[in-house]
Parts: C-alpha cells; sequence; structure tokens
C-alpha cells in the first residue's frame, strides 16, 4: 500500500517503464507519471505491451479507465488514476516548484 502522508513531486515523465514482477523485463508503462517523495508515482492507467508473432512489442496506446481503480491494490506503493487525471496533474506539475501530494 501507499503510506499515508504528505509528499512531495520530485520529476515527471510521459511514461513510466514498469518491470514484470520478479524479472528485469519491461511489461508496459503508465503514462503521465509524477514522482513523489516515498519512491513512488501517481500516474494513469497502465498498459501492458503485447507482442506480436515475430516477437516484436505492439504498444497498446493509453488506456482511460479499468476495473480494478479505487478497489484491488496492484502497484508497489503507486496511486493509480484515471489517465487523463493524470495528464491533467502532469501538465500542472512544473519542476523546481513545490507540490504537495496529499494521501488520504
Amino acid at each position: 500500500p501507499t503510506p499515508l502522508g504528505y509528499y512531495f513531486a520530485v520529476e515527471k515523465k510521459p511514461r513510466f517503464y514498469y518491470l514484470k514482477d520478479g524479472t528485469n523485463t519491461i511489461e508496459g508503462y503508465a503514462p503521465y507519471a509524477i514522482r513523489f517523495t516515498a519512491g513512488a508515482y501517481i500516474h494513469g492507467v497502465p498498459s501492458a505491451y503485447r507482442y506480436a508473432e515475430d516477437g516484436s512489442k505492439v504498444d497498446p496506446g493509453f488506456r482511460e479507465s479499468s476495473d480494478t481503480l479505487g478497489t484491488v491494490p496492484l502497484s508497489h506503493k503507486c496511486v493509480r488514476t484515471y489517465t487523463s487525471h493524470a495528464k491533467f496533474l502532469y501538465d500542472w506539475y512544473e519542476h523546481g516548484k513545490t507540490v504537495v501530494i496529499v494521501i488520504e
């Protein structure tokens, strides 16, 4: 779970790539990610890569929502939100400005 508290946003990435658990293989990405102190991100709905018959990665594109948002803990301290909400925060965030994320 994400620890309760006040956090400072420290960087943003258009895509946060995540690994398949227990491996060094990139499984997919989460769009519009903002990293905050505590070692976690707030981001849009993750998208796992699909693979073509030749083994090449197929980008599934951004997804807006998921049935698991707010109901199933699936991440390693991250805060998943609707992709449009994550984009709003991503566009609003400015590096070097004080931004506080409150998790309740």
